[in-house]
């Protein structure tokens, strides 16, 4: 639905389009507000999270069936520990918190939903939002800033889950220039699933990480 002025207008005195200090905002699960100009730390839960990322579909719903970006999470914490988790020494001093940001890299969705890539370039002020958010739900759960190498990292990994997930997910999927070789053995992360048991199993991922 597209707003027009006379409708804009007539919203007042406190409603979620005016009349509220932090600007425009949205309701989450809990009863919280979400300002996308100003978004509160103190309104971000692990249980929102956990709950809406679950709701939302990846692929603008293009796949064979409900796919979730908490079930594309749980399979990038699970590329991430195979990619990194296996050496001590290189997960401490050299790529440390590696499955802590898999795991809430797409947070920001929760609020935002999921923006399709092509669409996402050509929309800045998106971008501004989704990186204001990010910054938001790193402070609110101690996640450090990502160095350049960590940056990298966190892209091939969100990568090789892209071309997972479009060899099990997609039917005709045109080539992806630029994506790395499929990775095998991760099947199992992108399967048609009930999304209270993802809700479930993303919930306990990050309580083990985060609480």
């Amino acid at each position: 639905m597209v707003l027009d002025a006379e409708q804009i207008d007539g919203w007042e005195h406190g409603t979620q389009v005016s009349g509220h200090p932090r600007g425009p905002w949205s309701q989450t699960a809990s009863g919280a507000k979400y300002h996308p100009l100003d978004p509160a730390i103190e309104n971000i839960t692990l249980e929102d999270i956990a709950h809406q990322l679950s709701m939302v579909n990846r692929f603008s719903g293009a796949t064979r069936f409900p796919y979730s970006v908490a079930q594309h999470s749980l399979l990038c914490a699970a590329v991430a520990d195979h990619l990194f988790g296996g050496d001590a020494l290189l997960r401490k001093c050299v790529l440390p918190d590696m499955r802590r940001w898999a795991l809430l890299h797409d947070a920001p969705e929760y609020v935002l939903g999921d923006m399709v890539r092509p669409v996402k370039v050509l929309l800045p002020e998106y971008s501004a939002m989704e990186d204001r958010l990010m910054a938001a739900i790193a402070a609110r759960f101690g996640l450090p800033q990502l160095r350049p190498t960590q940056v990298a990292a966190l892209k091939k990994i969100d990568n090789l889950a892209c071309v997972i997930e479009k060899t099990h997910l997609l039917d005709n999927a045109a080539e992806w220039p630029g994506m790395p070789p499929y990775l095998p053995g991760f099947h199992r992360f992108v399967v048609e699933r009930n999304w209270r048991d993802v809700r479930t199993d993303y919930m306990n991922a990050l309580n083990a990480e985060f609480k």
